[in-house]
């Protein structure tokens, strides 16, 4: 079979007026197909071969202007209405799917999978956390975002003899969003996205279509799209958006929003939900991120709105992956998107940190490490290191231990800060992230008081001596206010001699303090009273004379 060439034309736009509820209106005259003849042709074979009927040749060659049809030039064009056409039904392909995707068919309702072929009057719906990726016959592709309804209207194309991929494609969005994410690769072909306030008609472009109740926004990347409803139309170009109520004519075309920069991205992210900061973008009210497994998006695993300034997702899995982001204006239109790869290694995720606490104060020099246990059998890799030091780089402890939630050092930490973390080790998806390091104190023990026996004045207190001490503080209080010491001296013995102290109770205490005069807990409180000495007899002899006059 010769090679023959078809191109679809019908002028620079193609209006679409089909609503829900409403009749679909005749298709402009003008949408043709172009046909180059080859050598052979006629008009009556060229009916038989593309047209719906035999009837169609004289109109043909009235339509064309023919006057003699013996004499057709080869390379000289026939324009064909598209109605003319025995179209055939193009394949309507579910590429991917991620999260609760229903399709709808014939009735029934059932999930959709991959590799799902969609006829007309199928409804494909998406979860609020779902996406899917449709792909048609002649290699364009659309993405379904979340919390979406889309039904398919027709699908059809040119005759498979005529060499042409052109495909003429409905769609009613009754809900939510979809963006064609990989503009036709062949000529010819025609997209209408039909929504309850109005039509998105295109060619050969990128453009997204959202409809939510009475409202509906279109935003073209690359190409032309006409935006029309029985209220008017307007003719959006490239980096233009428009936003059009139910029953009022299409809003002016402005301008979208720059691409937001994702310089300040890491390059791994190693938390979910993943939740990263992100540079405000002058215009924007909201931002959405978009997640796919290939730069291409047509595997898309995630797609978030959210009002602040981030990179947000709420469950992706590892592996290589790729993000992008892009504003959102008050009027709901979005922007240009900005692109970059994101590595995910959140997996298996970290234990939690149980003991110490943070900021804890450990006396013990070998203290005990507790940490939450895995459901599944695998091992831990534990560090400690100086926390002064602030990073792991060169750990006082590196070990791979099994995950039994705990594991007592087994070497002595001389007094000071360290911080330790830890990472699950699955044995088939290997070693995962850090968790956050947690800082706790190395302290000297409490030195051990010797009880205070009252006697003689100035009174003598003593303690026992604090292995790795290097001096002491010594506290005493009156007992009824014991938040004011009336004492507070340092000393590198192991007793401090007082004063002379008024009669009363008194609570004592000691710390011991390290060589970086780093304090260690109170002993507890120790309470003795100071005894009133004087006594009053004497007083009382004085007087005794008097009571024997």
């Amino acid at each position: 079979m010769s090679t023959r060439r078809w191109r679809w034309w019908a002028g620079p736009w193609l209006v679409g007026l089909t609503f829900a509820g409403q009749a679909a209106l005749a298709a402009s005259p003008a949408e043709d197909f172009i046909y180059e003849l080859q050598a052979g042709d006629n008009p009556w074979n060229i009916t038989s071969r593309f047209l719906a009927g035999r009837q169609y040749w004289p109109r043909l060659l009235r339509h064309n202007r023919i006057v003699d049809a013996h004499r057709l030039a080869v390379g000289s064009r026939l324009r064909i209405p598209s109605e003319w056409l025995a179209l055939r039904a193009v394949e309507v392909r579910l590429l991917s799917v991620h999260n609760a995707v229903l399709l709808r068919h014939a009735g029934s309702e059932r999930p959709a999978v991959p590799g799902d072929r969609l006829a007309a009057g199928d409804v494909l719906v998406t979860s609020d956390s779902a996406v899917a990726t449709l792909e048609i016959e002649d290699g364009s592709r659309i993405l379904v975002r979340p919390g979406s309804s889309l039904s398919l209207v027709q699908a059809d194309g040119p005759p498979a003899e005529s060499g042409s991929h052109a495909v003429v494609l409905r769609m009613h969005l009754l809900q939510g969003a979809i963006e064609s994410i990989v503009k036709p690769v062949q000529p010819g072909g025609r997209f209408e996205i039909q929504t309850p306030s109005g039509v998105a008609a295109v060619r050969g472009t990128e453009y997204r279509v959202s409809a939510a109740g009475p409202s509906m926004t279109s935003e073209v990347v690359t190409g032309q799209v006409q935006v029309a409803n029985p209220s008017g139309a307007t003719r959006l170009a490239a980096v233009q958006g428009t936003r059009v109520e139910q029953g009022r004519p299409p809003e002016a075309p402005t301008p979208l929003l720059a691409a937001p920069d994702l310089q300040g991205l890491p390059a791994k992210a190693e938390r979910l939900p993943l939740d990263l900061p992100l540079a405000p973008l002058v215009g924007a009210v909201a931002y959405r991120t978009q997640i796919a497994a290939d730069a291409a998006f047509t595997q898309v695993l995630s797609d978030v709105l959210t009002p602040a300034p981030r990179v947000r997702a709420l469950d992706v899995d590892d592996g290589p992956r790729h993000v992008r982001v892009r504003g959102v204006d008050a009027r709901g239109l979005e922007g240009l998107a900005a692109q970059r790869a994101l590595v995910v290694h959140a997996r298996p995720e970290p234990p939690m940190l149980l003991e110490p606490a943070p900021q804890a104060k450990l006396p013990v020099p070998e203290p005990m490490l507790r940490w939450t246990r895995g459901d599944t059998a695998r091992q831990v890799r534990l560090q400690l290191a100086v926390s002064d030091a602030g990073s792991f780089e060169a750990p006082l402890v590196d070990r791979l231990l099994p995950d039994d939630g705990q594991w007592v050092l087994d070497q002595a930490l001389p007094p000071g800060a360290y911080q330790w973390r830890v990472a699950a080790i699955d044995p088939q998806r290997g070693a995962g992230p850090w968790g956050d390091p947690q800082v706790f104190e190395r302290v000297l023990p409490a030195p051990g008081m010797t009880p205070v026996e009252p006697g003689a004045q100035p009174m003598t207190l003593r303690w026992q001596v604090a292995s790795g001490a290097t001096g002491y503080r010594v506290q005493l209080a009156p007992a009824a206010s014991a938040d004011k010491p009336i004492v507070d001296v340092r000393t590198d013995k192991e007793q401090a001699q007082l004063d002379v102290l008024p009669p009363g109770d008194y609570l004592v205490r000691v710390q011991a303090l390290g060589s970086d005069q780093q304090a260690g807990p109170w002993s507890s409180p120790q309470r003795f009273t100071v005894p009133d000495q004087a006594s009053r007899w004497p007083l009382l002899l004085l007087l005794l004379p008097f009571w024997l006059i």
